[in-house]
């Protein structure tokens, strides 16, 4: 059964069974094959992936999310979209090279992601985003408490209204002692 079915400008995608389909122009399918290729025009099973529960597509690039909760991407990878520089965090010789395609599935290497789960990863025409849990709960007590001390912080530190500011917005930052009533 199929689970999911988008696509990006050149290419479309679908997940069945944990497994990601992919046609369309070959070198943004994940198959390994470059653009001079011929179209694949039928679904055709993306080799080299683990059990995928989530996949999104950017324009020219594909994101797809693991059960384990890693990321692997592949596409078109020229505005770093892919996250492959530096492809290794643990070593990143590479980090100043320029992006490149990956034709096949890559696993983002970051070190803000290897302590995190990734529950969702989309990307757009040039860019990526990941949503990850750190695989901890917060206590609401000790989270209220420090919104109360930052709240309480703000309010202290909020510089007097500017006069350049046009007097609606001044009523709003003045301290309620100082305003004077509108006639």
């Amino acid at each position: 059964s199929v689970t999911w079915l988008g696509g990006g400008l050149h290419f479309s995608a679908a997940v069945a069974g944990g497994k990601v389909f992919t046609w369309g122009k070959a070198e943004e399918c994940g198959h390994g094959l470059g653009e001079s290729a011929p179209p694949i025009l039928e679904p055709r099973a993306v080799e080299g992936l683990p059990e995928i529960r989530s996949l999104r597509c950017g324009g020219s690039h594909t994101l797809a999310c693991s059960v384990a909760g890693d990321v692997f991407v592949w596409g078109c990878g020229l505005t770093y979209q892919l996250g492959n520089r530096p492809r290794d965090s643990a070593n990143p010789a590479d980090i100043d090279d320029d992006p490149t395609d990956e034709l096949r599935p890559y696993r983002i290497s970051s070190k803000q992601l290897d302590t995190r789960f990734v529950l969702l990863a989309d990307g757009g025409a040039q860019h990526s985003v990941e949503l990850a849990w750190e695989e901890r709960y917060a206590d609401p007590k000790v989270e209220a408490e420090k919104e109360s001390q930052e709240t309480a912080k703000a309010v202290l530190t909020t510089p007097a209204a500017d006069e350049s500011e046009p007097p609606a917005k001044k009523r709003a930052t003045e301290p309620e002692a100082n305003r004077v009533p509108a006639e």
